[in-house]
């Protein structure tokens, strides 16, 4: 049975088939990073699609949004590990210069829970030029995402390759949707 529930700016969907995504399997929960295309040329090129599926035969609770953050961050539920292609392979992207301000409280713990039934999906939103400036190249994006900030468990996804054209800023406060 395939369902459609929005909650504002996230949809959760059952979601079948996507050329540029790239799955990881765990603790009953399957999760998968896209990009609306293979060839990024402007900024809503690289809005995100993350999507956690259950896959446990029973109802889950999951978080109805996304607190990005560093690796070992016990306010996050997201890390996004970014790779770009050079002469010898895929290297640690890090040319971030968006600052990210660290919580000074538990907001994961804040962020609401839904119920996803076996089967179902959630689908959140991340733009990855929220924190990072892309020059033209190959890259490739993967994501952990933790359904619980109290554990270490963490459901890693696939990498996902994609090829940026042009030049792309880091979005400001302002520009964000």
């Amino acid at each position: 049975m395939k369902k459609t529930i929005l909650f504002g700016w996230l949809a959760a969907i059952t979601l079948w088939s996507n050329a540029l995504s790239a799955q990881g399997n765990a603790g009953g929960l399957v999760v998968r990073i896209s990009l609306p295309v293979h060839e990024i040329k402007n900024p809503p090129d690289l809005k995100a699609s993350i999507l956690v599926r259950n896959v446990s035969g029973k109802n889950l609770q999951v978080y109805q949004h996304l607190v990005e953050g560093y690796v070992g961050d016990p306010y996050t539920n997201l890390n996004l590990f970014i790779e770009r292609k050079d002469s010898a392979g895929y290297a640690i992207y890090s040319m971030g210069t968006h600052y990210q301000l660290v919580p000074t409280e538990d907001t994961v713990d804040r962020i609401k829970k839904i119920t996803l039934s076996d089967r179902d999906s959630i689908i959140l939103y991340y733009h990855l030029d929220n924190t990072y400036l892309f020059e033209p190249g190959e890259y490739r994006v993967k994501c952990t995402y933790r359904n619980n900030i109290h554990k270490r468990d963490k459901i890693e996804s696939e990498w996902a390759y994609f090829k940026v054209l042009n030049k792309i800023f880091v979005k400001h406060y302002y520009e964000q949707d």
